[in-house]
């Protein structure tokens, strides 16, 4: 029964997490998103989690994700591919250091090795709470007008962050 759960959370999760990281990609090239970005951002999203429940290696998963984000905007937008390829690297770097992050300050706050540990229900918990500020900052920037700045200063904002 936990299996499914699981599976479940790792789809939701890979959904959420390759959803944004296209519509940053779109938002920083300046290209909109249609239907069949989003078709095939859902069906990367499901070979990310089937990879991902046949327990292949991380960044395997990762390469799939950058690879869905990158073809995703290469349909769009056929030029400025080194600079979406880049973005797209560094997304999901950037999200999967804060992933970690979140897991082992809350392995170390309530003092279990669980959170870190990829079998162990608690493992979702850094994860989730990753998602939920960046769906947070999505909703912020599709408030905000598409000449603003702040897409690549909160991108910058968010990237030094983790290195601090």
């Amino acid at each position: 029964m936990m299996d499914w759960v699981q599976v479940i959370s790792y789809l939701c999760s890979n959904e959420l997490r390759l959803f944004l990281g296209v519509y940053l990609v779109a938002r920083l090239t300046d290209f909109s998103l249609e239907r069949k970005a989003l078709l095939l951002t859902g069906a990367g999203g499901c070979l990310a989690t089937i990879l991902q429940a046949a327990s292949l290696p991380t960044i395997g998963v990762m390469a799939v994700e950058v690879l869905v984000i990158t073809a995703v905007a290469w349909y769009y937008q056929r030029e400025k591919m080194n600079l979406v390829l880049f973005l797209a690297i560094f997304y999901e770097i950037g999200v999967g250091l804060w992933d970690f992050l979140l897991q082992a300050g809350l392995g170390i706050l309530f003092k279990s090795e669980n959170f870190v540990d990829t079998k162990a229900p608690e493992h979702f918990a850094g994860i989730w709470l990753v998602r939920l500020v960046m769906l947070g900052i999505a909703v912020f920037l599709a408030k905000k007008p598409k000449e603003s700045s702040a897409p690549s200063r909160l991108a910058s904002a968010a990237a030094m962050l983790g290195l601090f």
